[in-house]
């Protein structure tokens, strides 16, 4: 058996255990590294290199890049909930689902609403890491207030940030859908017919599968707890707080609790500037209006340590998953699946959405897969025929596909984020990021085949 066979074995069992490890509860930090050795054991090479100068060198990086957006976030985030805004903005929400008569509808709109905002937010071109901190308080509190189970809060979001907003529509500042530009010479508008196509199959299948799940909830009873009991007690100092202050639930009018995600939105989007200096500018309002002029942050200190611990324990878990893929990119049995993409049967279009597919799986980055597909493979398919704009919104909406597998760093840093594990969320949230994008990109693919929809 050669070299590379064996270290593809390796990583395949490294995955199986970082995957089997995380379901069954243990720290993703300990679980990463331990699946890393198993690679770096099979790769046949000198293991220290691997872990000192692959793991640990992807790990700094991302940590590098990402940690003032995890820590502005955060702070950002719990500025608008010790503040009482986060609470203002859900019980808003809740007005207009009050007005649903059926409580089975109301939950489902309630849960929409959320996915709602991070579509736009997202769309937006707003960070995934940025808008999960954002959100949390607001999203806590409506679904509580709901009885909707908060194991599925991350199936709603990742409807709204990890579907047809990051891949789907034609025009998304996301980065799946600038990155097939620089390869292709397209515009991010490319194959808008097929995007459009794509987020109407897939807002109406994730739509249906919302609806089935918090049916099957309600038959078995089941409420915002059990699975809410974990952020509940993150977040049960803020709440007696505000109980023994006495707090109402509109306590800071709608108009002034928007104030400081509007600055935000505008600084990063309308003056395009970095989101350390979007984040930044949102704090810097929070702390003026909420702070000096409305007095509702009573104890400053713990607030900001608070939003500091949240993220030190996020990019922590976030970073070790990073750590592990870049010690599976250094081995040999990573090169050995490239090198096999070529050679995958069937018509080209499908042979793009498999490549792609597996290279994001690999990567556990649908960005990183994306670029590594086109990168190596452009040619193969425009010589297979495929035109640019249907290499860009297939490749594109195929990268939103295996990037979703449990080991992927998003979803980690999520499940830190709202106190969820692996067994509580992830087989929804593979339903809704996973199985039906797949599902949806190979149907855009039969439509493409058989001529319903135009290949530009």
């Amino acid at each position: 058996m050669s070299p590379s066979v064996i270290s593809l074995i390796g990583i395949l069992l490294g995955m199986v255990i970082l995957v089997f490890l995380a379901f069954k509860g243990y720290n993703v930090i300990i679980v990463s590294v331990i699946a890393a050795l198993v690679v770096a054991v099979f790769a046949g090479t000198d293991i220290l290199p691997l872990i000192i100068d692959s793991y640990m060198t992807k790990f700094a990086d991302f940590a590098k890049n990402n940690f003032m957006i995890f820590l502005l976030s955060a702070v950002f985030g719990k500025l608008m909930g010790d503040s009482g805004a986060a609470d203002t903005i859900a019980y808003s929400m809740l007005r207009v689902v009050n007005h649903v008569h059926s409580q089975r509808t109301k939950q489902l709109v309630g849960g929409l609403m959320i996915t709602a905002i991070v579509a736009v937010l997202t769309y937006g071109g707003v960070s995934l890491f940025v808008v999960i901190f954002t959100l949390i308080s607001i999203g806590r509190k409506l679904f509580e207030e709901l009885d909707i189970p908060w194991r599925h809060y991350l199936t709603f979001h990742g409807i709204g940030s990890a579907t047809f907003t990051m891949t789907m529509l034609p025009g998304t500042a996301a980065l799946q859908n600038i990155i097939p530009t620089q390869y292709l010479g397209t515009t991010p508008m490319a194959g808008a017919a097929i995007g459009l196509t794509g987020a109407a199959i897939q807002i109406l299948l994730c739509v249906l599968w919302a609806a089935f799940i918090l049916k099957r909830a309600r038959a078995r009873g089941e409420g915002f707890r059990p699975s809410g009991e974990a952020v509940k007690a993150a977040y049960r100092d803020e709440d007696e707080k505000k109980a023994a202050a006495g707090e109402s639930q509109v306590g800071i009018p709608l108009l002034l609790a928007l104030i400081p995600p509007v600055v935000l939105l505008l600084v990063l989007n309308v003056c395009k500037l970095h989101a350390v200096i979007a984040l930044s500018c949102g704090i810097l309002v929070c702390l003026i209006l909420f702070g000096l002029i409305l007095r509702r942050l009573d104890n400053l200190k713990a607030t900001l340590a608070a939003g500091a611990v949240n993220s030190i324990s996020t990019i922590g878990t976030t970073c070790a998953v990073v750590g592990f893929g870049g010690v599976v990119a250094a081995v040999s049995g990573y090169q050995l699946i490239l090198g096999s993409l070529t050679s995958i049967p069937g018509p080209a279009i499908f042979k793009l959405i498999i490549a792609v597919n597996v290279a994001a799986g690999l990567t556990g980055s649908s960005s990183g897969g994306l670029s590594i597909a086109l990168e190596n493979m452009q040619d193969y398919f425009l010589g297979l025929g495929l035109s640019p704009n249907v290499i860009h919104r297939i490749g594109a909406m195929s990268s939103g596909g295996l990037d979703s597998m449990p080991h992927v760093s998003g979803f980690v840093n999520n499940l830190q984020v709202c106190r969820l594990n692996h067994r509580q969320s992830y087989p929804s949230y593979a339903m809704v990021c996973l199985v039906i994008p797949i599902v949806t990109t190979c149907a855009c693919a039969v439509l493409l085949q058989l001529g319903i929809l135009p290949a530009v």
